[in-house]
């Protein structure tokens, strides 16, 4: 690979959850390599719908995080659980990309990540309208999650967003697959487009040995709080032992929901707000047991 490559990605630090923290271990990886590494990203706005403070409106803004170069582009923030206004969101962001494409030097080493889908396809489609096919990396099948999620349902839409996933690993020159269940799924799709496994997973931390329990267990949760994660449900039919307490951290669609019913309810179980990701690495020894 070249030294300069170009990564497009819906979600970059200092936004939360495992998307972004991926993405930026990527970007860190191929910069300890030698590559001089720019990532295209909206304003920071996930998960909680706006515009992080200390940013502007509307992009594109330019920062350097980490010695990697950052271009944040405008986007439209929702944490609305609302299809329109989520598809909009996507939209925003997914035009604001395709323009940048068209408009600026693009450099022949380009990874997309995928999904979001919508996102994923105009990136695609723009840079093999200006000659360039890139990398996707892929970690997780859409539309199939969405509608095991309830979040989409077989119909006409389901049919455009399967032509978009044909598409984008048809016309890619190499998919990056996070198991063996998502290359296999784009083998059938997209049998003469190159796969390669690759576990993002985040540098692991090595935290301070925590003692044993002595009375009270401390149990901690740590992430997005949306549908695919579950936490609202999880909380509703938990039953935790006596003397245990789960502490949850994050934000997402269900925060809101997830307050309400801890309000009402005696089990053992706090929200926290929300932690940067250093402030957390540092609190974790303080608990027993973590929440995946």
């Amino acid at each position: 690979m070249g030294k300069d490559v170009l990564i497009i990605s819906n979600y970059y630090p200092p936004e939360m959850g495992a998307a972004a923290n991926r993405i930026q271990e990527m970007a860190q990886q191929l910069n300890n390599l030698g590559c001089a590494v720019t990532v295209l990203c909206p304003l920071p706005n996930y998960p909680f719908g706006k515009i992080f403070n200390d940013y502007p409106k509307k992009g594109p803004y330019k920062e350097t995080i980490q010695e990697i170069n950052v271009i944040r582009l405008s986007t439209y923030a929702t944490k609305s659980t609302e299809r329109i206004k989520r598809f909009k969101g996507m939209f925003a962001f997914a035009r604001s990309v395709s323009a940048y494409i068209k408009n600026n030097a693009i450099p022949e080493n380009i990874i997309v990540q995928s999904p979001p889908l919508l996102i994923s396809y105009f990136a695609v489609r723009s840079l093999n309208k200006k000659g360039h096919i890139p990398i996707l990396n892929v970690s997780d099948l859409w539309p199939i999650a969405g509608v095991e999620l309830g979040a989409i349902k077989k119909g006409t839409m389901y049919r455009y967003f399967l032509k978009m996933e044909r598409y984008i690993y048809r016309n890619s020159t190499l998919v990056l697959g996070q198991s063996e269940e998502i290359l296999k799924y784009v083998g059938k799709i997209a049998p003469s487009t190159k796969t390669q496994l690759y576990r993002n997973f985040s540098s692991p931390i090595t935290p301070e040995c925590v003692q044993k329990p002595k009375k009270e267990v401390r149990l901690i949760y740590a992430g997005l709080l949306g549908t695919a994660q579950g936490i609202f449900e999880l909380c509703s039919q938990l039953e935790l032992p006596d003397n245990w307490q789960l502490d949850l951290y994050g934000e997402g669609t269900e925060a809101g929901q997830i307050i309400d019913y801890l309000q009402t309810s005696n089990k053992a179980i706090h929200y926290k707000g929300t932690l940067a990701k250093v402030a957390l690495h540092e609190l974790l020894p303080s608990y027993h047991l973590s929440l995946v």
